[in-house]
């Protein structure tokens, strides 16, 4: 099936028999299910009014997405109620948030979590323990006009620096 935007990101559901995938069309964003079997319908799911850049499944595979997400996010494996993803001032100075998804409260994680004064940072991923975070690194060069390769990074005790809920 073709669909009449760009598909932005996608997850298999909790036990890996579907797949979820979010298509951005101009500013909405559509998203959709499909088993993974060949012989089966695309079902819409949900329509969300923003463009999403990447969401996460969680519970009974409820799909979340966060506004201020400027990048793909990821939500912890085992303490499901933190979200990590990027947050842009512009393109070249994007610096990790947290949110807690119970109460909503959003917070930038430490300096180390930006390894570059000027740079580029996506794609979280929590290791299995939820702990740390592993994340893509660009540094800036030539005055901010370019980002130099990506570079794989991770933050050690992730949820260390959050606030007491």
């Amino acid at each position: 099936m073709n669909y009449p935007g760009m598909v932005r990101d996608l997850s298999f559901s909790h036990y890996g028999e579907r797949v979820v995938f979010a298509v951005v069309v101009g500013g909405p964003t559509y998203f959709y299910s499909k088993s993974i079997n060949p012989d089966t319908a695309t079902a819409l799911l949900q329509i969300l009014p923003w463009t999403v850049h990447g969401f996460g499944l969680v519970g009974s595979d409820s799909i979340y997405a966060d506004s201020m997400a400027d990048g793909h996010l990821s939500i912890n494996p085992l303490f499901d109620k933190w979200a990590a993803f990027a947050r842009q001032g512009d393109f070249y100075y994007r610096a990790w948030s947290l949110r807690n998804r119970g109460t909503g409260r959003l917070q930038a994680l430490g300096q180390g979590s930006r390894p570059y004064a000027t740079g580029f940072v996506d794609w979280p991923c929590w290791t299995p323990d939820g702990n740390d975070l592993l994340f893509s690194a660009a540094p800036a060069s030539n005055g901010g006009k370019y980002l130099d390769p990506t570079e794989l990074w991770m933050l050690k005790d992730a949820l260390s620096d959050t606030l007491p809920e």
